[in-house]
């Protein structure tokens, strides 16, 4: 007891890796290729789209346990489109699927309140999609997720930022 009382108690070590998690798996970012399934995004779906207005979690279900027998290694969770209360339905979407896979999610919007929802009831460290490079959405984004550090994601940035990085810097 009496060497570990200089020790300081909790806190993170550094380690240089991006890892996301579910309740019982992490994924290194970086090291091996990973697959990302994208199949529950309502854009050109009209039976997912149905799905989602009528609040029908086991199609959403079904569509992430196919991509995971597919070799999803995470699974792409988007239910934006008009008409619904993105926030309320990325809830629904998360819980269900959480209770049906250990697969790590990552969460695809722009909207920040359906962002910290699913940040909050997800039981890992979920990739954030579609944060938008731009300064103002990157300020606007830091400051919804002020007093949520123990909630901290990774995120990708929208190609388009990307590519006018590029474009910035390559002639």
């Amino acid at each position: 007891m009496k060497k570990c009382w200089d020790v300081s108690a909790g806190g993170c070590r550094n380690n240089g890796l991006t890892i996301v998690s579910s309740y019982g798996k992490a994924i290194v970012i970086g090291k091996d290729p990973l697959i990302i399934g994208e199949q529950i995004n309502p854009t050109g779906k009209p039976r997912l789209k149905e799905a989602l207005k009528n609040g029908d979690m086991d199609y959403i279900c079904r569509l992430g346990l196919e991509q995971i027998l597919g070799g999803a290694h995470i699974l792409d969770v988007n239910v934006g489109m008009p008409g619904i209360n993105e926030a309320n339905v990325i809830e629904k979407a998360v819980v269900s699927l959480k209770t049906v896979t250990d697969t790590p999610l990552q969460v695809d919007t722009s909207n920040y309140a359906a962002m910290e929802c699913a940040m909050r009831i997800y039981n890992g460290r979920l990739i954030l999609n579609s944060v938008n490079g731009k300064k103002k959405a990157l300020k606007k984004y830091c400051q919804s997720l002020k007093n949520m550090e123990q909630f901290l994601s990774p995120f990708l940035w929208m190609m388009m930022a990307y590519q006018k990085l590029r474009q910035s810097v390559l002639p």
